[in-house]
């Protein structure tokens, strides 16, 4: 069969199983000033096959059915020594970049690997627009990735895979001055054969073939067992005393953890509430309700919208009542009566108060404090997944910020907050927001502590408050019985949701949050 190649017999092959790869973009017709790259290529080949110099191309070496993907990854961990021509193109090319980080990583494990660069094209690394126009170039690969990824509209490709993997080469592009001009590389313009083939020649003649340690020898040789008695003994000994040591410090941790548990009533979380109601007194807010082993924490903010510094206080009257029964406060975060605790104006305030243990398992409690108190606050939710830190593709609020959601069965809840970072000023919550899923809207039910329009809450400058949006519940659960004959709820993989804040049909304008997350698994 006739080969590409011709190779003169009057030299002898110096890398005989050790070949040259060359690592390159083929030219193309699509962009002017490619197609010099395939004549750079081509005169380097006629060389080395006058020259009887063994190397691997793709073009040639890439058979039917065999993955590009393995031969880039050959090039970079199986080479003794690499040409790379680099241009243009070959820094906008998926395939080719995954080449150049392989070369890299391999080149950091194995220096005394032979790298030989030619620049082939009129560009320059040091020209700060040439690389951020490749920058933005990779910043557009990222974006098509993105947007494939968020509308799922295919599955991606290896080399979409590989870039996302490698950042999208963003480092790798801002770091290719620094890399190739610690080379000394040559023009393709301008190629001096004689020193090229001369310095590959040096190389293979002063360096000998490495030797690859495989993971398997298939020559097994038999292992003598023979151990002398007394060190057998001395090692049954020792793991003896290892096994007594250990057993003791673990009978000295548990015995530390059960004196810590009797004497600590709150190391204990049996519970986590953030409590749903229909409104605060007096700019006095429940914001979450903490079930321990002996003690009920109940936190409040107070938000101070009386224009003056303001007192404020615990008496030994304040309670929780649950269930028809009374739970007294032990203690503050603020000052008891007569003491009392000073909050600037326009400021905001977050403290807990300490009561004793009330049941896990309660419906709703009330608060009685000072001059009134908080009613209904609702505990018992179904909870069929929580999501935290959910992922959101975009919004159009740089203040909010929801960082919790709750699909429950009878509604879905929305834990968000307010980051007011400029001067004070009032906000409020459009009673007309509402969630997309599946193509159908889940319209708003209340909210709880926030104000909807167009009533108002007093926001001071520089400080934060979290309040809870609820919605009608999502029906995208399904019921299915686990190994113990019980009926759980589960959420069927819906992609994302959507939280609209303020839509205009008349000019076609829409406000919220768009491409919420809730398959986030934790």
């Amino acid at each position: 069969m006739e080969t590409n190649t011709t190779i003169q017999t009057e030299k002898n092959c110096i890398n005989k199983g050790r070949p040259v790869y060359f690592s390159y973009a083929r030219s193309s017709t699509k962009k002017p000033g490619w197609e010099h790259i395939s004549d750079c290529v081509d005169t380097l080949l006629k060389v080395f096959e006058e020259e009887n110099i063994e190397y691997r191309l793709d073009k040639r070496d890439i058979g039917t059915g065999d993955k590009i993907s393995d031969f880039e990854r050959e090039i970079g961990w199986k080479s003794e020594a690499v040409v790379l021509v680099f241009s243009d193109k070959y820094f906008r090319s998926p395939h080719c970049m995954y080449e150049f980080v392989q070369i890299k990583k391999s080149l950091e494990m194995y220096p005394q690997k032979r790298l030989l660069c030619i620049k082939s094209g009129d560009f320059n690394l040091s020209d700060v627009n040439y690389i951020m126009d490749l920058e933005r170039f990779w910043n557009s690969k990222k974006q098509e990735y993105e947007e494939i990824e968020f509308h799922r509209l295919r599955n991606h490709s290896g080399t979409e895979q590989a870039a996302f993997e490698n950042g999208f080469y963003l480092e790798d592009i801002r770091q290719l001055y620094s890399f190739f001009s610690a080379i000394n590389y040559q023009n393709s313009s301008s190629i001096q054969t004689d020193g090229f083939i001369n310095d590959i020649r040096k190389y293979y003649s002063t360096t000998p073939k490495p030797k690859l340690q495989p993971l398997f020898n298939g020559n097994k040789k038999k292992i003598n067992f023979s151990i002398p008695l007394f060190v057998l003994l001395g090692i049954v000994c020792m793991f003896v005393f290892l096994a007594i040591f250990v057993r003791h410090k673990f009978l000295a941790i548990a015995e530390a953890k059960k004196q810590v548990n009797e004497n600590t009533d709150s190391l204990l979380l049996l519970k986590r509430y953030y409590p749903v109601y229909s409104r605060g007194q007096d700019n006095f807010f429940v914001t979450g309700i903490r079930l321990y082993k002996d003690s009920t924490w109940v936190l409040f903010t107070f938000i101070n919208t009386n224009g003056k510094d303001t007192a404020i206080y615990a008496t030994e009257n304040c309670r929780i009542i649950a269930s028809g029964e009374s739970y007294n406060i032990k203690n503050a975060e603020i000052a008891m009566y007569p003491e009392k605790t000073i909050v600037k104006k326009d400021s905001t305030m977050l403290y807990s108060m300490t009561f004793p243990a009330i049941p896990p398992n309660l419906d709703s409690v009330d608060f009685e404090g000072v001059n009134g108190g908080i009613y209904g606050i609702q505990l018992k939710r179904e909870h069929i997944k929580i999501i935290d830190e959910p992922r959101i593709f975009t919004g159009n609020f740089d203040y909010l910020y929801i960082y919790r959601i709750e699909i429950n069965k009878d509604e879905t809840v929305l834990m968000v907050s307010c980051y007011n970072y400029e001067e004070s000023t009032y906000l409020s919550m459009p009673d007309s927001m509402y969630l997309l899923c599946n193509h159908e809207k889940y319209y708003l039910k209340c909210v709880s502590g926030m104000a909807t329009y167009p009533d108002s809450t007093y926001i001071p400058a520089n400080a934060q408050i979290t309040f809870a949006m609820i919605f009608q519940p999502l029906k995208i659960y399904k019921q299915r019985v686990n190994r113990y004959n019980e009926t759980q709820l589960k959420v069927s993989n819906t992609g994302m949701i959507d939280c609209i804040w303020y839509e205009d049909e008349e000019n076609d304008y829409v406000d919220g949050f768009f491409g919420i997350n809730i398959n986030k698994k934790y």
